[in-house]
């Protein structure tokens, strides 16, 4: 049954005009990598008009992310989900959410 589950959704997210969708799954692909590789500092992920906007809490977590800027950016090279946001990013914003 979850099987099935698992494809639906896999067929859901391969729709051409859904193709957005992928976005929340590369978020929580990001978030749960990210996570675990820069420890609990993002706050909020977004993408919109060609920039990835990565909300943090703290201005040393900021300068910490644009240091690992290259990094994040394989992260997002390696995953599937992610190929949207990869083909059409221009830039990359840390801001501070306060």
């Amino acid at each position: 049954m979850i099987q099935n589950i698992d494809s639906i959704i896999d067929k859901i997210y391969n729709i051409p005009e859904l193709k957005k969708i992928k976005n929340f799954k590369c978020f929580k692909y990001l978030r749960n990598n990210v996570i675990s590789e820069f420890g609990d500092i993002i706050h909020t992920i977004s993408f919109k008009h060609e920039t990835l906007y990565l909300y943090v809490k703290h201005p040393t977590h900021k300068m910490y992310l644009q240091y690992q800027l290259q990094s994040l950016q394989s992260m997002l090279k390696k995953e599937s989900s992610c190929q949207y946001i990869v083909q059409h990013l221009k830039r990359v914003l840390i801001k501070i959410s306060y």
